[in-house]
């Protein structure tokens, strides 16, 4: 690419600079994080009950945001999924 980078042929990780600063703090704030002790995701906590991923089937149906939005705010009695 004349006059200028060609981003597509360079190494992305190449242009990442590190800040030593904001690497330390991005360390304390996961190790917060870890110590809080939050409880399990509870689907997660389910599945894991349940035997694990391969013991139970995912489920991919999930109502849109605007349907839920009806249901929420307008008050509809029915949705279909997407």
């Amino acid at each position: 690419m004349a006059g200028g980078v060609n981003w597509e042929e360079e190494d992305p990780e190449a242009r990442l600079v590190r800040n030593p600063y904001l690497v330390r703090v991005r360390d304390l704030l996961l190790e917060a994080v870890d110590a809080l002790q939050l409880p399990p995701n509870p689907l997660d906590h389910l599945v894991d009950l349940c035997g694990g991923p391969t013991k139970v089937t995912p489920t991919h149906v999930k109502p849109s945001f605007l349907e839920l939005f009806d249901i929420l705010c307008r008050g509809a009695t029915s949705f279909t999924t997407c």
